[in-house]
């Protein structure tokens, strides 16, 4: 075959292989030359936020999601668009949205703290087995829930029917699999050109949280110790550590905060979650002390500002969490 041929052979399978590459459960945004976000879609098996770094001769993945499946659409869009293996896998801290992906990447160096790696040891397989317990029941509820006339409430609705679903749909299959290189304070990684950090400062949103930071381009990955748009979970959390956590990050030399869920952000988006303890903790002193305290009464003190965010139900969580 003459060579024109093939070139011209070669760019058309290059451009149908790539776009053979769609997903409903999440959106990919370049955000510098080797650097990637994979934002979870409502509705989708993702679940939180990912992150993809090019690091010359493989792959770094950041949290692969809730379910092996939204996990294996990663591993496709990566083999598709980057032809390289992944090498690297982070896990930001030990929830179930983060971690389950893990057994797609079983090949590669999983990286957490220590903490996080025992947690996923020891509390996974139970939180499994606790799970085909209740999922069930609520993959009933919500397809036997009417669609809402209600935009947000459609949405809402939208997002914890794909959660539970994804969840019961990866039962069958689901191998706990945990990081198997761990640090305690930091850890950086070196590629071609490019230099990641893995830092972390202890407890936040969780027992241990960890976040990557990209110098060169100025990028962080936060995990779940930044939401945008998204009601944060403060349930495992001494909210004033955190509260630490986020003025200790907000230092950092980045102009760009990818949350562990919703868009991507800024260092005003740090502002923003420091406000809303703030608020949190003025609505917990009004509620202080009401007795038979219901959920309709604790969401009447939620501010206007905070009403449209998804993942309302953490809202009373959270109150009640600091009323304890």
């Amino acid at each position: 075959m003459k060579p024109f041929l093939l070139a011209g052979l070669f760019l058309y399978c290059s451009i149908a292989r790539a776009q053979v590459f769609k997903t409903q459960n999440f959106e990919v945004h370049q955000l510098s030359k080797n650097v990637y976000a994979a934002i979870a879609l409502p509705g989708g098996n993702a679940a939180c936020n990912a992150g993809i770094v090019d690091m010359g001769d493989g792959v770094l993945v950041i949290d692969p999601f809730l379910t092996p499946a939204a996990a294996e659409d990663l591993k496709i869009f990566i083999s598709t668009k980057l032809r390289k293996p992944v090498k690297w896998v982070v896990n930001s801290h030990a929830h179930n949205d983060h971690i389950r992906g893990n057994q797609v990447f079983a090949s590669a160096t999983i990286i957490s703290t220590a903490i996080n790696k025992q947690l996923i040891e020891t509390t996974e397989p139970k939180e499994i087995a606790a799970e085909k317990q209740f999922v069930p029941g609520r993959v009933k509820y919500y397809a036997a829930l009417p669609a809402s006339k209600d935009k947000w409430q459609a949405e809402e609705d939208v997002i914890w029917k794909a959660y539970f679903g994804g969840i019961a749909d990866s039962h069958a299959t689901l191998v706990t699999t945990p990081p198997n290189l761990t640090f305690s304070d930091s850890l950086t990684l070196y590629g071609k050109g490019i230099e990641v950090k893995l830092i972390s400062y202890g407890d936040g949103h969780s027992a241990s949280d960890l976040f990557v930071y990209l110098p060169q381009e100025r990028i962080v990955f936060t995990g779940d110790l930044l939401f945008v748009n998204f009601h944060p979970y403060v349930g495992e959390s001494k909210l004033e550590n955190w509260e630490a956590y986020l003025r200790k990050m907000k230092l950092i030399a980045a102009d760009v905060f990818i949350p562990g869920h919703g868009p991507a952000g800024d260092k005003s988006s740090i502002d923003k979650e420091l406000d809303y303890f703030t608020a949190l903790r003025s609505s917990a002193d009004i509620l202080r002390g009401i007795s038979g305290l219901k959920e309709q009464q604790i969401n009447e003190q939620m501010p206007e500002q905070y009403r449209g965010l998804h993942l309302r139900n953490f809202y009373a969580m959270n109150i009640q969490h600091l009323l304890k």
